[in-house]
């Protein structure tokens, strides 16, 4: 505070009131909680990130592997095959366990539960910009108990910061093999792309800025003003508030 005060008087601005003090250091305390915030959500700080699959693992876990990383480019970054800044690969349990115990210094990871596969994604501590992530696969569990393209579509969207939810391909036991709506909304929102409507394979579907007029919303005990919409099975999952302007 007393630094505050001193670059103040230094500055010779004219603060008439505490009040006036009082606003400049809720801006300034607004400003730093956001850029906290925004830079809370591990993620690529890149547009093209190169990913490899390693020739050990079957023909599928490749083809699968290709569709995750098509799909999740739409909505996030662009992957690229190249180089292995994301790696397949497919082994069985001990190898992976012991590459799991090393951690670079500086840097942080995030390692889901051992079962069909997981995800190793690693990130520096002090941006939360994602540099590498590490997709194991299991050689036999993951085809033989397992929705091999839903579990490749589940662990690549770990490899770009998207955690375990309740429900959607996030889940820790999903049973889908497509991107839900939710997931895509999630997505978008962490790598600012533009707000998108959404309908899955399953008619779900999510709308970031509808128009509520003020007939309508005081019928259903609302404000006007713009809402996102999200819906479940033909029914409204959940609504709130939305930012957007469509002027």
């Amino acid at each position: 505070m007393i630094t505050f005060l001193n670059w103040i008087a230094h500055k010779k601005m004219k603060l008439t009131t505490w009040l006036d003090i009082l606003l400049m250091l809720l801006v300034i305390t607004g400003y730093m909680f956001y850029s906290v915030a925004f830079a809370a959500e591990k993620k690529w700080f890149l547009s093209t990130v190169q990913y490899q699959i390693s020739p050990d693992c079957s023909h599928d876990v490749h083809l699968y592997s290709k569709q995750a990383a098509q799909e999740l480019s739409k909505h996030s970054v662009v992957f690229t095959e190249g180089l292995d800044a994301v790696y397949v690969s497919c082994e069985p349990t001990s190898p992976f366990i012991n590459e799991l115990r090393y951690l670079e210094p500086g840097t942080d990871s995030e390692d889901e539960e051992l079962t069909l596969g997981t995800t190793r994604t690693t990130w520096y501590t002090s941006s939360m910009q994602i540099f590498r992530a590490h997709i194991w696969i299991d050689p036999n569990l993951a085809h033989v108990f397992g929705n091999l393209r839903g579990v490749l579509l589940h662990e690549f969207s770990h490899a770009i910061g998207e955690g375990h939810t309740d429900g959607g391909i996030m889940a820790p036991s999903a049973k889908g093999d497509y991107l839900d709506a939710h997931t895509i909304a999630r997505i978008r929102a962490r790598y600012l792309k533009p707000p998108a409507s959404v309908v899955d394979r399953m008619g779900n579907f999510y709308i970031p800025c509808m128009w509520v007029h003020g007939l309508v919303a005081l019928i259903v005990q609302m404000e006007e003003g713009y809402y996102w919409v999200k819906t479940e099975n033909g029914e409204i999952a959940a609504f709130g508030k939305s930012g957007c302007n469509q002027e």
